[in-house]
């Protein structure tokens, strides 16, 4: 079973997520990333817009879409397409819901924003995890602008 990780107290989590998964893949570190269609869609425009010496590359997985040749050796998977081997070992939710399948992730990181109602769904995500016999680890996030700059 994946170590599961919660990283909490983030004022923005698709900028936090894009500042996390370029130090991610500066670590050489491949992630598939999970949540909201809108939320995917925000991260990958981060994505293509910052400094060109920032660019990750990555590939958005949609559902029923054609996997690309030499997809493996892509660092960052967006979305919810089928996960073809060698997939990613480490899993960044985006996302209010626990992933159905966790199979094959060594590492889990759930972010939780200062929002209400992203606070609430964390919680049951937590409560979640331990129902399925698994000890979720806390992270306060880091403040400030550089966001959280320890280890990916």
């Amino acid at each position: 079973m994946p170590a599961i990780e919660f990283r909490t107290g983030i004022d923005d989590k698709v900028l936090y997520a894009c500042r996390w998964l370029r130090k991610a893949a500066s670590l050489g570190e491949r992630v598939r990333v999970i949540g909201p269609p809108d939320g995917l869609h925000q991260l990958d425009q981060l994505l293509w817009t910052g400094d060109a010496n920032d660019f990750v590359a990555h590939y958005w997985l949609r559902t029923g879409g054609r996997l690309p040749a030499g997809i493996e050796r892509t660092p960052l998977w967006l979305g919810d397409g089928e996960i073809p081997p060698p997939a990613p070992v480490l899993l960044l939710n985006l996302g209010a819901e626990v992933p159905d399948a966790l199979d094959g992730y060594v590492r889990v990181v759930e972010l939780v924003s200062t929002a209400a109602d992203d606070v609430q769904a964390g919680r049951a995500r937590w409560a979640t995890y331990r129902q399925r016999g698994l000890e979720p680890e806390h992270r306060k996030a880091e403040a400030g602008p550089t966001t959280d700059q320890s280890s990916a």
